[in-house]
């Protein structure tokens, strides 16, 4: 029943970590390694200028496109199969020592959201069985 409804609800999941990571923050909170100022310049000239001073991890979307939810024995993450994903993963680890799983994961303040949501869903389906 659990499954079910993290299943059902995934796209919601997906776009509570697509919100939090457009406002530069990691899942915990706390903010994502900023921008250079010759990034943010680029871009901006570009005409596409970053959501946050900080990591957004959108640039052409691609990522973000490709972002979904696997769930294995209960536990649910969050990941991108993108060849801008594995691109961007090696070079986080050089530049920053931090991997792009750490940018993945439901955010803290939303995780009562998500638990409430599955709450209700498996409660409902306990009173159809009674």
């Amino acid at each position: 029943m659990v499954a079910a409804s993290l299943k059902k609800h995934e796209d919601q999941i997906l776009q509570l970590n697509k919100e939090q990571l457009a406002k530069g923050m990691y899942p915990n909170g706390s903010p994502t390694p900023r921008y250079s100022e010759a990034t943010l310049s680029m871009r901006a000239e570009a005409g596409n200028p970053p959501t946050s001073t900080n990591f957004t991890l959108f640039d052409s979307g691609q990522l973000n496109r490709a972002m979904y939810n696997v769930l294995e024995d209960l536990v649910l993450t969050i990941d991108s199969d993108s060849i801008t994903a594995k691109k961007l993963d090696a070079d986080l680890r050089d530049r920053y020592r931090i991997t792009i799983d750490n940018f993945f994961g439901v955010p803290d303040k939303e995780e009562m959201k998500v638990l409430t949501l599955v709450f209700e869903d498996v409660l409902s389906q306990i009173k159809k069985l009674l």
